[in-house]
């Protein structure tokens, strides 16, 4: 990743801009082949068990809301898509906060995706459950607790911690600059969720229906969102990190780059 100016004691939401595209630039082509590879295989997963669901729901069945949420098929495909995404996250995260500079080979990002694979997922795992609880008492603790653990996920991957004290670290970055930290996560959903819908043609019922008449053409269009999805996520939180560390601590990260030396 090119270094950036370090702007110590300051949060720069520009700052955080700056850093996705630069680490998206600088590692494109790693990025591209791990986000494509393991978008193939969550859209697989996600095309076979959407397909199997559209052709049980009749199009204007009121009830077709709850027997899709209450489908075998729509939960294979959420276990399923959610397990290659962590794989996928994790394996970008470690390109992104580990190169410094260094070209990181998809080599390298599988292999940091294979050490940290299951302490992410314990990680994903208590975060939504955190937040499920938090939006069960009106919101509010569930945008607090996201703000706060906004960081973990690159923490734990870049630090090489567990999932707790990876919450525990992302608080300490936080801790200061949590109403930007805030601002730039409502811009990034809004950024995020507006090209998601875009992609899929503006609406997802849209792509349930392509699910069930030409599933090659799912296929396609589920990857080509999954990669695009899964690499500016990845980017984000990158960024985020990075310049949270920066602002904190002024340092530089040193954990992963001997892995890319």
């Amino acid at each position: 990743m090119a270094s950036t100016a370090p702007s110590f004691g300051r949060f720069e939401i520009g700052g955080v801009v700056r850093r996705m595209v630069s680490g998206i630039g600088d590692n494109w082509r790693t990025l591209l082949i791990v986000a494509g590879i393991t978008g193939v295989l969550a859209a697989a997963v996600s095309t076979l068990s959407m397909g199997q669901l559209a052709s049980v729901l009749k199009p204007g069945d009121p009830t077709a809301a709850l027997a899709m949420f209450t489908s075998p098929y729509y939960w294979t495909t959420v276990g399923g898509s959610s397990l290659v995404t962590t794989f996928s996250l994790t394996a970008m995260l470690g390109v992104l906060v580990g190169a410094e500079g260094k070209a990181a080979s998809v080599g390298d990002a599988f292999r940091i995706s294979l050490q940290r694979f299951l302490p992410m997922l314990g990680l994903i795992i208590l975060w939504a459950l955190g937040l499920m609880v938090g939006y069960l008492l009106i919101v509010i603790p569930a945008l607090i607790l996201l703000t706060m653990w906004s960081a973990s996920a690159p923490a734990l991957v870049a630090e090489g911690i567990g999932p707790i004290a990876a919450f525990g670290r992302s608080r300490a970055l936080t801790k200061g600059f949590r109403w930007p930290v805030f601002g730039a996560l409502v811009i990034f959903g809004i950024m995020y969720f507006a090209l998601s819908i875009a992609l899929q043609g503006g609406s997802t019922t849209g792509m349930l229906t392509l699910y069930g008449s030409s599933p090659v053409a799912a296929l396609a269009l589920a990857t080509l969102v999954s990669t695009v999805m899964g690499i500016l996520n990845a980017a984000f939180l990158a960024g985020l990190y990075g310049e949270l560390r920066d602002a904190k601590e002024g340092g530089s990260n040193s954990q992963l780059a001997d892995v890319f030396a």
